[in-house]
């Protein structure tokens, strides 16, 4: 019989880390160093365990992640969203989704099924058991009553009911703030058998007047697997395709993106991300976010997210969960991204 295969979460260890939970997390598993901390496998159990030793301040600042799942392990990935668990956090941008289990302690906004355009019988609508979703524990709700253009514009009623053209490739929802006000969170995929790029300016266009519109734009959060590499060859149709998609979100609609702002903030020497395969020389921020089956070391980055201005003025840090390791599995080929802000 095979030997069955063990997922793994990584936990990071560093000064702050008690002795209770480096014991709780290093009991019969594997330890790693890298960039000066140390990082242990462990089982999704384990990760929220170790956990539990120190609970959440509720009243620390908010923290968001932006994570695709993996379809194929998202029910048991649920588990590291629990509170006290590595994944806690006020809001989630969540891609290749499952349904939550009723006693997450998380309420979900979004579709529980992503339809796309592929079918074996070529008529298209093939319908995957998996979505995106807004998931918060501060009681999120749709977005409503959003205008393309302000009430009585020229007297004329432009109200735009936000409706997915592909079922599943993105959820919005507002959640509320600890301190009042609230943030309007959107998750996106995009979904590949609508070439990604393609599929991700669908849900763009779709989202427009909710990006536009000054009640909800304030503070915003999106993000989420958009399956834009932008590492393709500097003069490629390819990178140009994925650029775009890139530029109309950062400059198109004026979002900032976190995780270029956190090295800019937090590690301006940091320099070209280690064997990326982009062909920007020194000017290289990708990080490593994705893992590909035909190359484990190869670094990937199709994962991102983006804040508004006045978001982002509140930005701590922004960066992937853990690290993948050379001979351990993940509980996603995808690392989670994991933002700070002031509350």
């Amino acid at each position: 019989m095979a030997a069955q295969a063990r997922i793994h979460c990584f936990v990071i260890a560093t000064n702050t880390t008690s002795p209770e939970q480096l014991a709780q997390i290093a009991l019969g598993r594997s330890r790693h160093q890298r960039d000066g901390n140390d990082y242990f496998a462990v089982s999704p159990a384990a990760c929220h365990d170790a956990a539990a030793t120190t609970p959440r301040d509720p009243g620390a600042d908010m923290r968001a992640i932006a994570w695709n799942m993996n379809w194929k392990r998202a029910d048991a990935n649920w588990s590291l969203l629990r509170p006290r668990a590595d994944l806690d956090c006020d809001i989630a941008l969540l891609s290749e989704a499952t349904p939550p289990p009723g006693d997450l302690g998380m309420e979900v906004i979004g579709d529980e099924v992503t339809i796309g355009r592929d079918d074996v019988s070529q008529g298209g609508k093939k319908t995957r058991l998996w979505s995106t979703y807004v998931a918060s524990k501060r009681h999120p709700v749709p977005p409503s009553d959003v205008w393309t253009l302000p009430p009585g514009h020229e007297g004329k009623d432009r109200r735009a009911p936000l409706k997915c053209s592909r079922p599943g490739a993105w959820a919005a929802a507002v959640v509320p703030l600890a301190n009042g006000g609230s943030v309007t969170a959107i998750s996106l995929y995009g979904l590949l058998d609508d070439c990604s790029d393609a599929s991700v300016h669908r849900s763009i266009s779709d989202l427009t007047a909710l990006l536009e519109d000054e009640r909800y734009n304030g503070l915003l959060l999106m993000g989420g697997d958009l399956n834009t590499l932008a590492s393709q060859p500097l003069t490629s149709r390819a990178l140009a395709r994925d650029q775009g998609v890139l530029d109309r979100i950062t400059k198109g609609f004026g979002l900032i993106d976190l995780l270029h702002e956190d090295l800019r903030m937090n590690h301006p020497d940091r320099g070209r991300l280690e064997n990326c395969k982009c062909e920007l020389g020194d000017d290289c921020r990708h990080t490593w976010t994705f893992r590909h089956n035909s190359d484990l070391t190869i670094p990937h980055q199709d994962d991102y997210l983006f804040a508004s201005g006045e978001l982002a003025e509140r930005l701590v840090s922004c960066e992937a969960f853990g690290a993948f390791i050379e001979g351990e599995k993940s509980p996603s080929d995808h690392q989670p991204l994991v933002a700070t802000f002031k509350d």
